[in-house]
């Protein structure tokens, strides 16, 4: 969150204050440096053999958001459109310096840099980049399994419902598990009462059947069918605004059985 902060207080004295507003609204998303790689190596494979054909989950999962990867002193903000997705590089001082753009379900990608000479090299540099941002959010938005999200024990947390004893302007941290194997299922919450601070739910991929509303074909999950759950504000600020960091981890055998679908 240092690193939003220190953007977001950059961004004005560069005249751009619009782009604070968005950063300072998204959610935010610490990417292990292990689901990006495992992205890049899946997309330069991909490079390769074939033209590359951007997923059509390939969409931030929450709108706008930004991501960073490791400890890299830059983010990425994340937007889309409902046709074109659009990312910006931005460093610590508040400049952008690359932007990414492509449109998910084609082959269409382009890339651009404001610093570097545009050499063949680096234009298929900057291209493999935003392939492997696309990978990285197909992966994203692959059915997981959420492992943790708020802390206290399901009796705290009841009692804390009964009493509205519930924290407001408060940050948890969401994990869950990434191109999760089928063999791991996740747990029922069982706290299904009304009072729930506003929090954001991600979007997703949810399994779906044939019948099912704009329902699309995916080898991501058992049925052969997917549907996009697009990411929304859940509960009431009265009980609480629960801010989230979001931070995924690579399942090693879900990955496994990921690129084995896709392939």
């Amino acid at each position: 969150m240092q690193l939003v902060k220190k953007i977001v207080e950059s961004l004005p004295s560069l005249g751009l204050p619009d782009v604070a507003g968005k950063i300072a609204s998204a959610q935010h998303f610490d990417i292990d440096p292990a689901i990006y790689e495992a992205a890049g190596k899946f997309a330069y494979q991909t490079f390769e053999s074939s033209e590359f054909f951007v997923d059509s989950i390939a969409v931030p999962p929450a709108v706008p958001a930004t991501f960073r990867i490791g400890d890299e002193p830059s983010l990425y903000a994340m937007s889309y459109d409902g046709s074109i997705v659009t990312v910006d590089q931005v460093s610590v001082t508040g400049a952008t310096y690359r932007q990414f753009v492509w449109k998910p379900g084609t082959n269409y990608i382009d890339a651009r840099s404001s610093f570097e000479r545009p050499t063949d090299e680096r234009v298929f540099t900057l291209h493999l980049t935003a392939a492997t941002l696309g990978m990285m959010l197909s992966l994203l938005n692959s059915p997981s399994l959420v492992e943790t999200s708020r802390g206290g024990l399901r009796q705290e947390r009841r009692a804390a419902n009964r009493s509205h004893r519930l924290p407001v302007d408060a940050w948890h941290c969401v994990r869950w598990r990434i191109a999760a194997s089928s063999k791991v299922e996740g747990a029922e919450d069982g706290d299904t009462g009304s009072r729930k601070p506003l929090h954001y739910r991600r979007g997703h991929v949810r399994k779906a059947q044939s019948h099912h509303l704009n329902a699309f074909t995916t080898e991501l999950t058992e049925t052969g069918w997917g549907q996009w759950i697009d990411g929304q504000w859940v509960g009431h600020p009265a009980f609480g605004i629960k801010k989230s960091i979001h931070t995924p981890s690579l399942d090693e055998d879900g990955f496994a059985e990921f690129v084995r679908r896709k392939k």
